[in-house]
């Protein structure tokens, strides 16, 4: 379970990656060499968006195609013609089945598809009336899936019965298999009988074994009672199980005849079973009424004497136990549970987060049980919609660059001018490159500066939204032909990609 679920996330978050080394990097390329060659702007936008493709198409998208492959799997064996393409309808079944191991899915629905592949192989199977040790495995694995069908146990049966070395493993399996129908096999019982006697085996597991083989009087059912009677004598048993034992032991005479009808005796006449179990309380009481009537008289007064002692009143209750008492009557009702108020709102919050956990839960399970149309409609529509804001925000940002209005500047007296020449003051620069950073344009710059460029320098803007441009600008010409001259070359070394021609006040 643990390694297909990091099979499941390891695998897509690598297919994620590939894309986004592979498909991202010349989307990137195609956006800045050939859609937009000149330009010079921030592409986050473009690289999230691309990121994001890539998480869908790595984690949804493949998915969806696992989901896909396994279904038509599942469409090519569905009702295959017995006595036909045998081995092609196997193969099928096994590759189907291997989907269900693959990274495609979770555990939960890797479990869900192989509960019914396993099943539909396993009948198959059967009516084919395969028995190789292939076959037998995915019986094995349709019985365990379902141990009340019993269609699947016969074959198990049969094989495991043939067995002479049965490990610990297959011992558990016939147990299991015994316990399904209810031991009603006397042949498996008495072998597993015989298996546990011989290992000197006493526990709760082999217990039903060994009262079923005593009850069907198998060839070992006497050397069962001098195994297991001194057992339960020891220990002074008187549950149901021992009780049933010890009435099917009498028959055998064991030497310890007397004692057990003594115990069956006091069992009877304490009255414990006499609801829980009628027909064991019955049986009981003929083996009562068999004793003599002193026998009978001791045992009653006996009994008498020690309900009397039980009767005493004692101190069951402890310190400690109060308090738990208490918060089990309020649980139950019977009282309300009075609690601090700091308390009273740390279990609202805990209930109300429980509550939305659960609401989410329901919503993800009926997500995933929706159609692959709709998962994919559903999140390409989420797709948009981001892609959609992300663009209104960028949008937005120009249209209040565009239209919205400088400060007012405020008016300074100016003293009357004096009386000059008409000269040309005007200027002309070149600018190669605006960017929203400090950091970006220092590295320009220096970059610009080992490619032989000189006399750069960084203007500064207010941004409409929020922030400075960062300006980059080179040369100080008189005309704007040397400024044109100079670009031009420039771009022809392949130093810039686009560039404006200003003009500006001189320094």
């Amino acid at each position: 379970m643990l390694y297909q679920t990091l099979k499941y996330f390891i695998v897509r978050t690598g297919v994620s990656l590939f894309l986004m080394a592979t498909l991202g990097f010349f989307a990137l390329y195609i956006a800045h060499e050939a859609v937009m060659p000149d330009a010079s702007y921030d592409d986050s936008v473009l690289e999230w968006t691309i990121a994001g493709v890539c998480v869908f198409l790595g984690f949804f998208v493949y998915g969806l195609v696992g989901e896909q492959l396994l279904l038509n799997a599942i469409h090519r064996v569905k009702d295959p013609d017995l006595g036909k393409n045998e081995d092609e309808a196997i193969r099928q079944y096994e590759r189907a089945l291997s989907l269900t191991y693959s990274s495609y899915f979770l555990p939960r629905k890797s479990r869900r598809f192989r509960a019914e592949l396993v099943h539909d192989y396993a009948e198959y199977l059967l009516a084919a009336g395969r028995m190789d040790p292939s076959a037998t495995k995915v019986y094995l694995k349709a019985f365990l899936q379902n141990p009340r069908d019993s269609k699947f146990r016969a074959p198990l049966v049969a094989i495991l019965g043939n067995w002479s070395d049965l490990g610990q493993s297959e011992i558990d399996l016939l147990l299991v298999i015994l316990k399904a129908e209810d031991y009603r096999d006397p042949e498996i019982v008495g072998h597993l009988a015989s298996v546990f006697l011989d290992k000197k085996q006493f526990t709760l597991k082999t217990q039903p074994l060994f009262l079923k083989a005593l009850q069907n009087r198998g060839a070992r059912a006497g050397q069962i009672v001098e195994f297991v009677l001194p057992l339960l004598l020891a220990r002074e048993r008187t549950d149901a199980f021992a009780l049933n034992f010890y009435l099917e032991a009498l028959p055998f005479r064991p030497p310890e005849e007397q004692t057990l009808r003594e115990v069956l005796g006091r069992s009877f006449h304490g009255g414990q079973w006499r609801a829980a179990d009628s027909a064991l309380h019955e049986r009981c009481g003929g083996i009562f009424a068999d004793l003599a009537k002193d026998r009978q008289e001791a045992i009653a007064r006996s009994e008498d004497e020690k309900r009397l002692r039980a009767s005493r009143k004692f101190k069951l209750i402890a310190r400690e136990d109060l308090k738990e008492l208490e918060a089990v009557k309020g649980r139950m009702g019977i009282e309300p549970l009075q609690e601090p108020v700091f308390k009273s709102l740390f279990v609202w919050l805990r209930q109300g987060l429980g509550y939305a956990l659960l609401a989410f839960g329901g919503a993800a399970r009926s997500f995933a049980s929706t159609g692959i149309g709709f998962k994919a409609a559903s999140v390409g529509l989420a797709v948009l919609l981001v892609l959609g804001a992300t663009r209104f925000k960028s949008l937005k940002e120009g249209l209040d660059s565009i239209f919205q209005k400088p400060p007012p500047v405020a008016e300074v007296p100016k003293a009357p001018p004096e009386p000059v020449e008409p000269i040309n003051t005007r200027k002309h620069t070149v600018q190669v490159a605006a960017v929203i950073s400090q950091g970006q344009a220092d590295r320009i710059v220096k970059n610009l500066r080992s490619k032989g460029v000189e006399d750069l320098y960084v203007t500064t803007s207010k941004r409409s939204a929020g922030g400075n441009w960062y300006k980059i600008r080179a040369g100080n010409f008189a005309s704007r032909e040397e400024a044109q001259t100079f670009a031009d070359q420039l771009m022809e070394k392949k130093i810039i990609k686009n560039y404006f021609v200003l003009t500006v006040a001189p320094k």
